[in-house]
């Protein structure tokens, strides 16, 4: 099936009302002044942060990671890398289906 593009044809008749108009942000005053509450602003009691370390180093080759300095510290709960993660399936086609954003295991991607 093939789609021809025709210039200057309507795609709707619906009519908007929000471009070029003001609209009331609710929230504007909020924002503006500090008073609104992010995900950042949340804290509860034993809550655990995270932290990435990524490389300074673009397109290096990673020869190994050494995450016994963190393992060490008493705050720290988990040091976490690619080598914790299982690898994807293979696909049908014989190729590895990504369904989320890597972490490097042999090639730094900045």
């Amino acid at each position: 099936m093939t789609t021809t593009y025709e210039p200057n044809v309507v795609l709707s008749q619906v009519e908007y009302d929000v471009v070029g108009t003001r609209p009331i942000r609710h929230d504007g005053a909020d924002k503006v002044t500090g008073r609104a509450k992010y995900g950042a602003d949340v804290h509860s009691t034993g809550m655990l942060y995270g932290y990435i370390l990524r490389s300074p180093h673009a397109h290096a080759n990673i020869r190994s990671i050494d995450t016994s300095k963190a393992e060490a510290l008493s705050s720290v709960r988990a040091v976490v890398t690619a080598a914790d993660f299982p690898e994807p399936p293979l696909g049908d086609d014989g190729s590895r289906k990504v369904t989320h954003g890597e972490l490097s295991t042999d090639l730094i991607y900045l």
